[in-house]
């Protein structure tokens, strides 16, 4: 754990995480100084952990052999596809016994435990609670379980943990393709892109294996999520055969919070043909290999399910109308399940919500610091 104390008037804790799953909490509180508002800082303890299985809290440890086995992620066959089930088998045992007991408790359930435990600790009656991306999963299930114990919530980049294998996979995707048009958009006429970027993408992913092309359009995302479009701009003409990066922890965790496991090569084909019909530039999800990471392991720990939030305060919702990784939808979505929320959208680019301006980040403090939200809808101009 971290804690950066108030420096000014203190209100109590502030909660936070900055999602993954798999990203450090303890990492997120150490640069808050560049992120949270001069206000915020100086009204609560900002404190931050990393969850179970991540960085310094029992990391996830696997044998790299193991890891550089990985098989293709896009099967041609039933044999392709039992060869991946005994893959993943294979890497549950080994990073089982490497990791510990732990590793079948990863999920966000367990973690939300985890979170009244520090509040607890801290001597906290209630906590406020700011949670990002994946953290936002864990921000509603704390709602869920603990509502009575949060003074403030607020989530951005909101997932919505109801969604189903299919809505995941073609939600996430939608969300790339819609972040990738709007970044064509933005390239027509611009002189720093090539001339019909998307088709200069389209012919280079063309020339790529369905592995390579997968790990390309998820390099791609990453520069969506700033939005970094001069930076993908550049890049395009020089795209190149790589690699997928996978995170153990990241499918881990996912795995044990979310019940995709497609039962054979058919339902894998259906999955992956739903997946680039709604984003044909961006080949399907950029969490894909995820799902391929879940085939043939025990159910989720902690599966889908519409949120239960009787006892919570109001909590604010901020989203991205064009988020690259977290599908705008899923932020409705959210809101109608929670009651008691409102819903402000930040009508741009990119990820990150809090710190995109000054009307976003005003809305956040001012809420966070009186109780006082926005109205429900409230729009910021990009």
């Amino acid at each position: 754990m971290a804690r950066r104390k108030a420096t000014g008037e203190r209100i109590g804790v502030l909660l936070t995480n900055p999602g993954g799953p798999g990203d450090s909490g303890v990492d997120f509180v150490l640069r808050a100084p560049t992120y949270f508002s001069p206000d915020v800082q100086a009204r609560f303890d900002i404190v931050g952990f990393d969850p179970r299985g991540i960085k310094r809290t029992h990391p996830i440890t696997c044998s790299p052999d193991v890891l550089a086995r990985q098989p293709s992620a896009y099967p041609r066959d039933q044999a392709e596809f039992d060869r991946i089930a005994a893959y993943n088998r294979t890497l549950r045992k080994d990073c089982q016994a490497r990791t510990g007991p732990v590793y079948d408790h990863l999920d966000t359930l367990s973690t939300v435990q985890d979170m009244d435990a520090i509040r607890r600790a801290l001597g906290e009656r209630r906590i406020s609670y700011f949670g990002h991306s994946y953290g936002t999963v864990m921000g509603e299930q704390y709602a869920e379980l603990f509502g009575d114990r949060v003074r403030a919530m607020t989530l951005t980049g909101t997932v919505d943990h109801s969604a189903d294998t299919t809505s995941f996979f073609t939600d996430v995707a939608g969300a790339a393709e819609d972040s990738f048009d709007e970044f064509v958009k933005w390239c027509a006429g611009n002189p720093v892109c090539p001339p019909d970027v998307a088709s200069v993408w389209d012919n280079a992913l063309a020339k790529l294996d369905p592995d390579s092309q997968a790990a390309v359009a998820f390099r791609a995302t990453g520069m969506l999520k700033g939005p970094q479009w001069p930076e993908l701009a550049k890049w395009i003409p020089t795209i190149s055969p790589m690699k997928m990066p996978v995170p153990p922890q990241f499918v881990a965790i996912l795995c044990q919070d979310w019940q995709v496991r497609p039962q054979s090569y058919v339902d894998l084909a259906r999955l992956t043909a739903a997946e680039t019909q709604a984003a044909p530039h961006m080949r399907g999800a950029p969490e894909h290999f995820a799902a391929v990471g879940c085939i043939g392991l025990p159910p989720a720990n902690n599966p889908q399910h519409r949120l239960h939030v009787t006892h919570a305060p109001t909590i604010l919702i901020a989203h991205s109308r064009h988020d690259p990784v977290s599908a705008y939808p899923w932020a409705v979505n959210v809101r109608q399940q929670i009651g008691n929320s409102v819903l402000l959208t930040y009508a741009g680019w990119g990820h990150q919500v809090y710190t995109r301006n000054s009307c976003t980040r005003s809305a956040v403090d001012t809420y966070l610091t009186t109780l006082r939200a926005p109205a429900d809808g409230t729009r910021c101009a990009p």
